[in-house]
Order: structure tokens, then C-alpha cells, then sequence
């Protein structure tokens, strides 16, 4: 049985206004019905996996119960951090407490705001990686990459993928790259994205504290040991927990293990394209309402000069295009479309990169979609 680990005590800010350090964006429904938070239990629910641990902070304690209600989940335990302290400390303390109520627990540790839109897919991931924890291995997920990003961290393998999906041994954590060293590994096939989520043995997961945050490891126990419950929550004892680093298990444990197994992760493309398409639909809209009042306001005409709503249906086509584009080669149309906002900011000849962007990611999007129907 795997005990799902949630972390779930992040501020959120980069996506204000929607997402407030008073309600972050894991809380928030951005990707559906569900929020992020509540898309993530669900993800890691089944027969195979038992009730979450989640470790949050005190502010958002009520938040977090009331929404795993709303899908009927009923956490094992809510632990309460004093202070937000990074990854590691509250890696540490869910080991900790999963050991209390069972010594052989394994461990699925993940963060709140994750996006994974093919959950079925990535629970045949987490089951292909049992045999390696099995063994003693900690486990991560590297999603496979479909072009050269500079905004994610990689993971590089021991050997290239050979398409058989199952775990192979991790050589080392590499820093995001720039454009040039990341279109090299992506052409290697040795290189994975790196998706931040573990599965473990809970004891090995400690073993690895042990070896490589070994003064973290007293002053977590004791703040587990000294916490206070309320109200159905753990609140760990604020005064062990204030002499913590900050660090994250990446930086902190990961980086340094040698124990470590990649379980390669490959989405449903046509699933990530329409998640894709959605709201790159919606960024489209925005993006046109900011180009006409800027437009507007430098007193030209309309974008098409056939007025708002075909300005409107040239945006819209143009972000319908270039989302189900991004499973081919989205470098480019996000090129394109940095260079049409610039233009249309500028007010110089905006509908030809407009027809411009919409031939080329039309064209990108027959490769996009033969793509998605190969696997």
C-alpha cells in the first residue's frame, strides 16, 4: 500500500491575482472542476494507495480539509509547520510520522500544484517503479521531453531510453539549461525533465536524511514527537522546528544519493494538447484585450479593420492553432507569438505576423497531432 505524501504549504504568488498568498494556486481551480490540490489526491487514489498525509501550514489547515472532503478523501494525518522551511524538513517529517504507524510504509511524495493531465498514465508510472523501491531505490518521475525547454531542471539517465518505461539508474540532477545545451540533451534521449515527485521506502527515504542532513533529522523527530493535536490536525512543535535550515530535498538529499531510479513518464499527447489548448484559448482572449486598448489608445484602427470580433477570431485561431502545436515544436510558435505582441504593441503591420503565426502553427500542428495519434 502507498501512502500518498502532499505537500501543500506553498504562498503561490507568482500567479496573482488568481492565486494570493491567502489562497495559492494549488487551492484554486485552474485546470477544471477540481483544484490543483484536490486534482493531486485524486491522482494518487486507488486500490493501491492508501489514505494522504498532507503538511501544510496553519493558515490553510481549514482550506485543505474542507476540499479533500469535497471529494470525499480522508487524510491519515495533517501535519501543521510552524514556518515554511522548504522541501526537506517537511519531507522529513511526513517519513517520520509514516513510520510511526507503519515501518515498512512506501511513500508518494509529491507537491500540491502539480498539473498532470493524464493521471491514469501516471499511476502505471508509480506502479512500474515498485520493483526498484523494492530493491532499496528512491524513485522519481522524469517526464519525456517533447522540445528543448530552459525552464525545467533535468534528469540525466545512466543509459538512453530504449522505450521499455522502466526504471533506469539516475546519474545526476542538471540545473536548467540554456537553449543550446538543452536542444543537445533532448537529441540525446539520456536527459528527462525533472517532475519533483519521489516514491520510497519510508526507511530508506530517513536512511538518506541520515546520510546527508543528518542535523536535520533529531530536531524534526522531536518536533513530531512534541506536537500538539487540534482539532484533527498535528501541529509540530514550533520551537525544534525554528532551528531548521531552509533547504529543499532536492538540494538537500537528492542531488547527493546514489540510490536514485528514474521511472520515465510519457503523457497522452492528444490529452496535454487539449489541456493546452484550453488555456492558451483563454490567454489569447486576454492577450486581446490588452492589444486593443493599447492600439486604441495610440488612436489605430482595428487589428483586422474589420472590427472586435474578427480581431477577436483572429486571436482566437491563432491560439487554437499554436496550442495544439505545442505538442510539435513549441519554441517557435511561442517565438512567433512574442514577436506578434511586440508588433502589435509597436502598431506596425500586425496582421502580417498575425497570418504569418497561424500558416506556421497550423503547419506545426499537423505534426503535433501526428505525434499525439503515434502514441
Amino acid at each position: 500500500m502507498i501512502t500518498p505524501v502532499i505537500l501543500c504549504g506553498g504562498s503561490g504568488t507568482r500567479l496573482w491575482p488568481l492565486s494570493r498568498r491567502s489562497y495559492p494556486k494549488q487551492f484554486v481551480p485552474l485546470t477544471g472542476a477540481d483544484t490543483l490540490f484536490q486534482a493531486c489526491a485524486k491522482r494518487m487514489r486507488g486500490p493501491d494507495f492508501g489514505a494522504p498525509v498532507a503538511i501544510t501550514n496553519s493558515e490553510f489547515r481549514f482550506i485543505v480539509t474542507e476540499q479533500l472532503q469535497e471529494i470525499g478523501i480522508d487524510a491519515a494525518s495533517i501535519l501543521i509547520e510552524p514556518e515554511g522551511k522548504n522541501t526537506a524538513p517537511a519531507v522529513l517529517a511526513a517519513t517520520l510520522a509514516c513510520l510511526r504507524s507503519d515501518p515498512d510504509a512506501v511513500m508518494l511524495i509529491a507537491a500540491a500544484d502539480h498539473v498532470v493531465p493524464d493521471s491514469e498514465a501516471f499511476r502505471a508510472a508509480v506502479a512500474r517503479g515498485i520493483s526498484a523501491v523494492s530493491q532499496g531505490r528512491i524513485v522519481t518521475f522524469g517526464i519525456e521531453p517533447t522540445y528543448p525547454e530552459t525552464g525545467y531542471g533535468y534528469l540525466e539517465l545512466s543509459a538512453a531510453l530504449d522505450g521499455s518505461c522502466d526504471a533506469v539508474d539516475l546519474l545526476r540532477f542538471v540545473e536548467k539549461p540554456d537553449i543550446l545545451r538543452a536542444t543537445e540533451m533532448v537529441a540525446s534521449a539520456r536527459f528527462l525533465w525533472n517532475s519533483g515527485i519521489f516514491l520510497a521506502r519510508a526507511r530508506d527515504m530517513l536512511a538518506a536524511f541520515d546520510a546527508y542532513l543528518p542535523d536535520m533529522v533529531a530536531p524534526v523527530r522531536s518536533s513530531l514527537e512534541n506536537a500538539a493535536a487540534d482539532l484533527g490536525f498535528l501541529r509540530l512543535a514550533a520551537t525544534q522546528w525554528a532551528s531548521l535550515s531552509d533547504i529543499s530535498i532536492d538540494h538537500g538529499v537528492m542531488e547527493k544519493a546514489t540510490n536514485l531510479s528514474v521511472v520515465p513518464f510519457t503523457e497522452t499527447s492528444i490529452a496535454a494538447a487539449l489541456y493546452y489548448l484550453v488555456h492558451s484559448t483563454l490567454a489569447g482572449a486576454a492577450l486581446f484585450l490588452v492589444v486593443d486598448q493599447v492600439r486604441q489608445r495610440r488612436g489605430n484602427s482595428a487589428l483586422t479593420r474589420q472590427g472586435p470580433m474578427a480581431d477577436a477570431g483572429l486571436i482566437a485561431a491563432l491560439y487554437f492553432a499554436a496550442a495544439i502545436a505545442l505538442a510539435g515544436m513549441p519554441p517557435l510558435s511561442g517565438f512567433l507569438g512574442k514577436l506578434m505582441v511586440l508588433d502589435a504593441i509597436r502598431g506596425q503591420g500586425w496582421w502580417v505576423w498575425g497570418w504569418a503565426a497561424i500558416l506556421v502553427t497550423s503547419l506545426l500542428a499537423v505534426v503535433g497531432l501526428a505525434r499525439a495519434g503515434s502514441t
